[in-house]
Order: structure tokens, then sequence, then C-alpha cells
């Protein structure tokens, strides 16, 4: 029996296994993280609880359809949700996974059809702002140092960094003739039974503040998902029979600013290993002309 949420309660008015192919890096989106011009059945947004929309780095894929992948610039201390919108007109199951762990069940994720999901409605928008520790109760995510994360209390920095989020379409129930006779009376329990295989949840997150230290130095520094202040979150339990198969999963992988500069994801004006001059331009040669060597003295 899988389960899966769909929200029910008061979330933010405003507005996730890790593997680089072929990319090619733009500037970042503010707004949301449509990764191209194809139709995506929903848009993801990261956002913080002053409504800042955290920065997204597409990343191209030449060959894997299915997957988009972004680099996000994560602020330490801060608290974060996803905010997720459903341009399709049928119900998705969505398994949301932070840092390799399922975000309902807090169990190692494989982002099967099999686990705790969370269901959207059609056109509906919602936002999930942390992990789920009961059917009332939510703590919030927030950008920390690895040791300070969640995943890693339990021993688990297998995808360290990624929010994931896998998103399933609902298998429509096959009825024989003598049973769609039997639903035109009884069309409520037919499809309670049709979507029985399946438990789902109906979630929703509202705003809150969750304790985080702000550290000076990050360069270097790995970033994780915390554990972070209690809010009340209520759920309900709906039916939800999933495919198989994913439609789409989306990766996001989150890093302190800095390690995107070193990264070269963002241009922050200067190279690893090399210390900014605010007096002196980076290149003083000649545009064209080859460098004297670093040993050389002119």
């Amino acid at each position: 029996m899988m389960s899966a949420i769909k929200v029910n309660a008061q979330f933010l008015n405003c507005g996730l296994l890790w593997m680089l192919l072929t990319l090619s890096l733009t500037v970042p989106c503010l707004a949301s993280s449509k990764f191209d011009q194809n139709y995506q059945p929903i848009e993801i947004e990261i956002i913080s609880d002053n409504g800042k929309t955290f920065s997204i780095y597409p990343v191209t894929q030449r060959y894997l359809k299915k997957e988009n992948r972004a680099y996000v610039e994560a602020i330490n201390g801060e608290n974060y949700s996803l905010n997720i919108r459903n341009h399709s007109n049928q119900r998705l199951g969505l398994v949301i996974a932070v840092d390799g762990r399922n975000i309902i069940s807090g169990q190692k994720s494989k982002l099967n059809h099999n686990e705790n999901m969370y269901i959207l409605g059609p056109y509906e928008t919602q936002s999930y702002a942390g992990w789920r520790t009961s059917s009332r109760d939510i703590h919030r995510f927030y950008f920390t140092d690895i040791e300070d994360s969640y995943a890693h209390a339990f021993d688990d920095d297998s995808a360290m960094g990624v929010i994931a989020v896998a998103v399933y379409e609902e298998k429509q129930p096959f009825f024989t003739r003598h049973e769609k006779k039997q639903t035109i009376n009884k069309p409520q329990a037919s499809k309670l039974r049709a979507q029985a295989p399946n438990r789902s949840y109906d979630a929703g997150e509202s705003s809150g503040t969750a304790n985080g230290s702000v550290l000076a130095e990050q360069a270097e520094k790995e970033v994780g998902t915390g554990f972070g202040k209690h809010q009340t979150s209520h759920v309900r339990k709906v039916h939800f029979n999933a495919k198989h198969t994913a439609l789409v999963k989306n990766f996001y992988k989150y890093e302190w600013r800095e390690t995107l500069c070193q990264k070269n994801i963002i241009d922050c004006g200067y190279h690893r290993h090399e210390k900014k001059n605010r007096f002196w331009p980076r290149d003083d040669y000649e545009v064209g002309y080859a460098p004297h060597p670093p040993t050389h003295h002119r």
C-alpha cells in the first residue's frame, strides 16, 4: 500500500540524484524553474519565507528528456519552501525527496511510484515546506551545513544537496462491461475501490521561521537541509493509483554562492584560486596575444 498526500491547509502566498551530463549554463531564472520551451506538467519555485525566489541556473541535457536539472543558490540558515503548480487537467502524484530522503516518510528515497507522495489537483498550486512528522505537523526546511542536516543524522550522504521531485500520473481504472453498469448506480464507491491499491494524502504547508546559524565562510563547504522549527500542517488521506513510470523527474543541486562561483556556474568576476583585486582587472594583457608565463619577470 502506497501513501500519498494532498494539501489541505494554508500555504505561503509567494509564489530535486545528481549526475551532470552535457550542459550549458544560462542566466538565473528568478521567477520559476521552467527549463525549456517544451510543455512541463508542473512548475516549481523554491522560495524563502520573505517571498524571495532563490536563483536557479538550469542545466540543458541532450539525452534525458524526462529529466530536468538545475543549480540553486542556497543561503545559509534560510528557510525554504517548494511551491509547485500543476499545469495539467488531472491529478498528479509528487514523490519529493530532499538530500535523498522522502519528505513524508523520512526514508531513503528512490523516487519510486510506491513511495509516499503528495497529490496535487488539476491546475492547483501548493507549498511544501518541511519534513512531515505526523498528519498535523512538519518541521521546516532550511539550508545548513551537512553536519546539521536531517539526512546526515541517519548517516546518509548519498544524495546530499539535491532536491528531487518525481511526477506521477494516475492510472485510469479498468472496468468490464458488467462493472461499468454498476458504476452508474455507485460511481463514488467504484472510484474508491478502483484506486484502493494506493493510499494518498492531501497536505499543505503554512509559513513559519526556523532557526539556523549563518556561517561567515562557506567556500568549499557542502550544503544540506536541516530539521527546523515545528509548524502545524494538516493533511488528509485520499486514494491515488500511480502509474509505474514517472512522467518527469526534476533535480535541483543547491550550493553556496561561493561554490557556484568556483565551479563557474555563475560569473563572480574571478576564477578559482585567484584573489580578486578591485583596483586591478584580472586580465592585464592585450587581447589576442600570448600572456607571459607566471615565472617570467617583466
